[in-house]
């Protein structure tokens, strides 16, 4: 601040002024500096704008969120009822043990009657994203959701790239050169004889052609549309506050049994998961929304700041400061 904003102030007197503003000192969240790059910045507005327009027009119970989620075997609560002994009460397991992978709908109105999808996971991957595939969400989409929505829905859902298996590919570097050339032949696209592959890929590039994506048009056909998340920003997907509700029931519930069970608890619980609670995660993320995009206007009339973060301080307020730090970084 001293060198660059030409502001005398002292590191106590900093410190406090932070506190005093809401700024609290913690390990930092990667997930949000993230979010915050110029070109996810650009996401969000353009995804807030498409959002705000159709508030406008769509009632709120044709917004349906989707999402996945997972639910370890032995993920039960910590705490419970033990003798002075600490010899009685409910067994504990060793490890997480398998998975339930957890796929369901729902809008202000609650979850999508008979959208509920699981299957098994032995549980030894990171998550679930290896158990879901392009062909599984796609027959789930159009045999549980599509058919018990509202006419004229707007279907939002993250980027997972199952979510988004495109129509036709256009060509990557991995195509065979001939390929490439007979793809370019079958849509009556002119080009030299003699480029070469990385020319060619070049050349397909510079067409800008849009993406198009199987779940998109089976939507479209239904007369719904699809509208994706930006980037980094599940916070704007009210399923995601669903799901922390769901799994705090299903462990309060679950006795470490088996897979059996656990997927008919699963069902009990997302009974119990009331309308007036996703309105409410709903509504709270229309408020979201609406803090965002006027944060994000805010910000356009600011000139930037650019700090140079460099390891030459002299004191820090963590003893667990990592040792790596790149002289020549910069953040805005």
């Amino acid at each position: 601040m001293q060198q660059h904003l030409d502001i005398d102030m002292s590191r106590s007197c900093l410190r406090k002024v932070l506190l005093q503003n809401g700024f609290r000192f913690r390990k930092v969240d990667k997930r949000r500096l993230l979010s915050e790059r110029r070109e996810i910045v650009a996401a969000r507005a353009s995804y807030l704008r498409s959002i705000r327009r159709l508030r406008q027009s769509v009632p709120d119970s044709r917004f349906v969120f989707l999402d996945e989620t997972w639910f370890s075997q032995n993920d039960v609560q910590e705490r419970g009822w033990l003798d002075t002994a600490e010899i009685t009460g409910r067994k504990t397991s060793i490890g997480k043990g398998r998975r339930l992978v957890i796929l369901h709908a729902g809008s202000s109105r609650g979850f999508v009657s008979g959208a509920l999808f699981s299957t098994r996971n032995d549980g030894q991957a990171a998550d679930y994203h290896s158990n879901m595939s392009a062909d599984k969400f796609e027959k789930w989409f159009s045999e549980q959701l599509l058919p018990n929505i509202e006419p004229g829905s707007v279907i939002v859902m993250d980027n997972a790239s199952y979510h988004s298996r495109q129509k036709e590919r256009a060509p990557t570097t991995t195509w065979r050169k001939k390929d490439i050339q007979d793809w370019l032949d079958e849509r009556g696209l002119q080009y030299d004889d003699d480029l070469r592959k990385p020319e060619l890929v070049q050349l397909v590039k510079s067409l800008h052609l849009p993406k198009k994506y199987v779940i998109d048009e089976l939507a479209a056909e239904k007369g719904h549309q699809i509208l994706r998340l930006p980037p980094y920003h599940c916070d704007l997907n009210p399923i995601e506050l669903i799901w922390s509700q769901l799994k705090g029931l299903m462990r309060q519930r679950n006795q470490g049994g088996r897979l059996e069970a656990l997927e008919k608890l699963l069902v009990q619980c997302t009974e119990d998961i009331t309308p007036q609670l996703w309105e409410s995660c709903c509504r709270h993320v229309t408020d979201l929304e609406n803090d965002y995009w006027r944060k994000d206007g805010l910000l356009d009339d600011l000139d930037p700041v650019v700090v140079n973060i460099g390891s030459d301080s002299e004191d820090s307020d963590d003893d667990d400061d990592d040792d790596d730090d790149d002289d020549d970084d910069q953040t805005e």
